[in-house]
């Protein structure tokens, strides 16, 4: 491992969040791509270091939502960077996506199939099987519904400040104010505060649909990207 990032688009060296256990596929994963490796135990010190690496590896050591946080925060601190996030299955590969990975795998697909997408990835492509990319495209057609069925105005949501926004994507996890609250090291009246802030920016009566807002927002900004 070293702790120096390389510049070399061609050799990028890799931030990951991995446990003692799941070293040896990030070892794979670096050499895979003939590149360096730079493990890291939590999310404070992920997200100290994430501007200075091309790649991020985000592992499954972690819960569901810890994971699709990790990777949205990831992608708000550095949103150049190709993030590979480790999937249980294919509902959580479809999560991973949405919340902001270019690449997602399970450890069972290997090291070289991550490489490989991983190595698409930096050159503006991304690589999926069959079912992965039915599952996008069922994704897609399930939130261009919801624009039509609930009158979905997404570009109200470029109204809202970072804080907003942090909070927009706790809302689309449906967490209740005391869980965004210890998300985000904040206290719960500030919570509230910035969600009736949020209600009136878009212009709807509930915590719903304005999660509802920022899924399809975020969704379709990455459309356009």
């Amino acid at each position: 491992m070293t702790d120096q990032p390389q510049t070399d688009i061609r050799r990028p060296s890799i931030l990951a969040i991995l446990s003692p256990s799941e070293e040896p596929f990030g070892q794979a994963l670096a050499t895979a791509l003939r590149c360096a490796l730079t493990i890291v135990r939590t999310r404070e010190e992920l997200e100290r270091r994430v501007s200075e690496y091309p790649v991020v590896l985000i592992g499954n050591h972690q819960t569901r939502p810890e994971r699709i946080s990790t990777v949205r925060r990831a992608r708000t601190q550095h949103e150049e960077c190709v993030i590979a996030g480790i999937a249980d299955d294919l509902r959580m590969k479809i999560e991973l996506l949405e919340a902001g990975a270019a690449v997602v795998a399970t450890l069972e697909d290997g090291a070289d199939v991550l490489g490989r997408r991983v190595a698409a990835a930096l050159d503006g492509g991304i690589l999926l099987e069959p079912d992965e990319a039915a599952a996008v495209v069922a994704r897609l057609q399930h939130l261009s519904h919801l624009c039509v069925d609930q009158g979905v105005d997404v570009d109200r949501c470029q109204s809202l400040t970072k804080r907003e926004r942090e909070i927009a994507e706790l809302l689309a996890r449906r967490l209740d104010n005391a869980s965004i609250a210890r998300e985000l090291g904040i206290a719960v009246g500030t919570v509230k505060t910035h969600v009736h802030k949020i209600l009136a920016k878009l212009d709807v009566d509930t915590r719903t649909l304005a999660g509802v807002y920022w899924r399809v927002f975020v969704q379709k900004r990455g459309e356009r990207r």
